[in-house]
């Protein structure tokens, strides 16, 4: 899509735009962490595209994901790493590739747990 940046990531108004929603539905999805959003180090928000299906919205199961990897527990970045990094539990797919393939929810929620824990110890 001509509105992905090289980065991979969309702009919450170009995510809008692209997705056909209004700017706020998109905030809306993000302040409920139904996406994950990430603040670059010039200060801009940008939404990673791994983490929305073909239609641009999220995958399924993300939120409940998102639900488990909250901001007091790990930053965003390191969510975002962990999202696409291959996972033991999930047969070594990452977090994101076992949701995008229609895998458990549970599975990666179990998943998400552990390394929270792991992160708050």
């Amino acid at each position: 899509s001509p509105a992905r940046s090289a980065q991979g990531t969309y702009r919450q108004a170009t995510l809008a735009a692209a997705g056909g929603r209004s700017r706020q539905a998109v905030f809306d999805l993000v302040k409920r962490r139904q996406l994950l959003a990430l603040t670059t180090s010039d200060g801009q928000v940008v939404i990673p595209a791994f983490q929305l299906g073909p239609d641009l919205r999220p995958l399924p199961g993300l939120p409940a994901v998102l639900a488990v990897l909250t901001p007091d527990v790990v930053d965003g970045w390191t969510a975002a790493a962990w999202l696409r990094s291959p996972a033991a539990g999930l047969g070594g797919a990452s977090p994101i590739e076992h949701l995008a393939s229609g895998g458990a929810v549970d599975e990666v929620v179990a998943s998400a747990t552990a390394a929270a824990h792991r992160w708050a110890a």
